[in-house]
């Protein structure tokens, strides 16, 4: 079974004001992908509440559907949106077991939010293999963060957060991290899917203190975990001087990602 977040992941995911600068293309071009109510599978990442607003932007779609996999607090949600009313089923599944564990002969399209950096590189390939439908993919780590203003431990907590972010999270291998936009970008061109990107960062202002010590002490808590015992006391001291900073307001970061949608190519016309 996946082993779930990893601890920065846990604390950028508690609730805050921060919010993803994503520019609203991709959801865009995946609703125009088929003028049809969606269909839509979560595979995972939030819960049904949240699920609900990620097609928002699906236009033309009067009673657009979704089906959530993850283990839900609500089963069935009906939200109202401008674009009609959504109808939320969650349902539970082992998403280690990729796309065998997916209800895919009722979804018109494949979602996840937070997910797939956590998985494998054979997993990736396998759920390109098995799709024919579209798969969009937001808020993926890219490696490109940081914390402001700089300290002179900023490169030992990256090291340290780096390692703790390929560790094996139960997917069949070791975690893509921050080379998950690249790994789904080739695995489903390879499968001859049209690829597309946008950035989607987290900037976590020093107006939001509490956001921004849980998430340097995220960062800590993985260091520690991936590193040798030794760096202990300089990791302890960095997550120390960042919550003083953010305590009086002047701790700032940006967590890059990278959203991805892959269109699966047209059907073959019969001659």
């Amino acid at each position: 079974m996946p082993t779930g977040l990893h601890p920065g992941r846990r604390a950028a995911a508690a609730p805050a004001p921060a919010r993803p600068r994503r520019r609203h293309r991709l959801p865009a071009a995946l609703a125009g992908a088929d003028p049809r109510p969606l269909a839509a599978l979560d595979a995972g990442g939030c819960r049904p509440r949240a699920a609900a607003a990620r097609l928002r932007h699906h236009r033309g779609a009067r009673h657009p559907r979704r089906l959530d996999h993850h283990r839900p607090r609500d089963t069935t949600l009906l939200v109202h949106t401008p674009q009609g009313v959504w109808r939320v089923e969650a349902l539970v599944a082992d998403l280690a077991a990729g796309p065998r564990a997916l209800p895919l002969e009722k979804a018109d399209g494949i979602v996840s939010t937070a997910l797939c950096d956590l998985v494998s590189r054979r997993w990736v390939r396998r759920m390109a293999e098995a799709l024919a439908i579209p798969f969009y993919a937001a808020l993926n780590v890219d490696g490109r963060e940081g914390f402001y203003p700089s300290h002179p431990a900023d490169r030992l907590l990256a090291r340290g957060f780096r390692r703790d972010q390929i560790r094996d999270k139960g997917f069949g291998g070791a975690a893509l991290g921050p080379a998950a936009p690249a790994a789904m970008a080739a695995a489903f061109r390879a499968r001859g899917f049209a690829v597309r990107t946008a950035p989607s960062p987290w900037i976590i202002g020093a107006n939001t203190p509490v956001m921004a010590d849980s998430l340097a002490e995220g960062h800590a808590g993985a260091a520690l975990a991936a590193l040798p015992r030794g760096h202990g006391p300089a990791i302890r001291a960095w997550a120390e001087a960042r919550r003083a900073q953010a305590m009086r307001g002047r701790l700032s970061a940006r967590i890059g990602h990278t959203d991805l949608l892959a269109l699966p190519p047209p059907p073959k016309r019969r001659r």
